[in-house]
Parts: C-alpha cells; structure tokens; sequence
C-alpha cells in the first residue's frame, strides 16, 4: 500500500498500526501476579502453617505473597516438612543442595 503525505511524498505502508509495528518481537505484556495472604494460603494448605508456626518468627498471617515467593517459599515449606525443620535450616539445606547441583 502507498501512501501520500501531505507534501505528496509517496512511501510504501504495510497497513498496521504504529504501536503494532513498534512492539513487533517484543513480550507480550505480563499478566498480573495473584498476592495472597499468609493466612489465606495456610486456609488451603495446611503446610503453609510452618512458616506461621516457626520457632523464629519471621513471619505474620498478614504477610502477603505473590506468585513468585509463593513458588520459592513452597519449595522451602517442603523442605521444612521433609527434615522437620526450622525455616532458616530449610534455607541452609537449599543453598547447600544448589551448591552441589551446580558443581
């Protein structure tokens, strides 16, 4: 398709918009994340219950978690679970099980 301006210059359009040109090859833009509640999430899942009931205290029924901690504090909750430990054990047995996996 050609198209005139208004100096009667003629160039070639492909007939999409400007925005769509512009965000060719880009991400498509994110979706929002679901935040919940400490206490919400323990209503569901009772293991949740550790991280409320842990000796250190670290963290409160109204602590919000989003999508990503909630994946990462989940595979700490299992941990906890797995070993009968404290969340701050449960850390230090992530980290040394990540250190080996990447030796």
């Amino acid at each position: 398709l050609e198209v005139a301006d208004n100096t009667g210059v003629v160039s070639a359009s492909s007939g999409k918009s400007a925005s769509s040109r512009r965000n060719k090859g880009r991400a498509p833009p994110r979706q929002e994340t679901v935040a919940r509640t400490l206490e919400q999430l323990s209503a569901t899942d009772s293991k949740w219950q550790r991280l409320l009931r842990d000796p250190d205290g670290l963290f409160s029924a109204s602590d919000v978690i989003d999508d990503t901690y909630e994946k990462y504090l989940g595979d700490i909750v299992d941990l906890m679970v797995q070993h009968d430990c404290s969340f701050k054990r449960a850390i230090e047995l992530s980290t040394v099980s990540a250190e080996a996996a990447s030796s």
